[in-house]
C-alpha cells in the first residue's frame, strides 16, 4: 500500500545589484523600488539554494 508523503520544494534566488547613492539605506530603497518595478526579476540563473525534504503527511 502506498503512503502519502508531503514534499517540500525550496529555491532562493539572489542576485547583487550595483547602485550609486549618497549612502547604504539609499542604496536600498533605490533598488527595493526598482525591484517593486519589476526592473529587476530574478529568474533560474539566480538560484542559489534548492532543496528538496519529504515527511510523511
Amino acid at each position: 500500500m502506498k503512503k502519502e508523503y508531503d514534499v517540500i520544494i525550496t529555491e532562493v534566488l539572489q542576485r547583487t545589484v550595483q547602485a550609486k547613492a549618497p549612502n547604504k539605506e539609499e542604496a536600498e530603497y533605490v533598488v527595493k523600488q526598482q525591484y517593486y518595478n519589476q526592473e529587476h526579476i530574478l529568474n533560474e540563473n539566480d538560484l542559489i539554494v534548492q532543496s528538496v525534504k519529504v515527511k510523511k503527511a
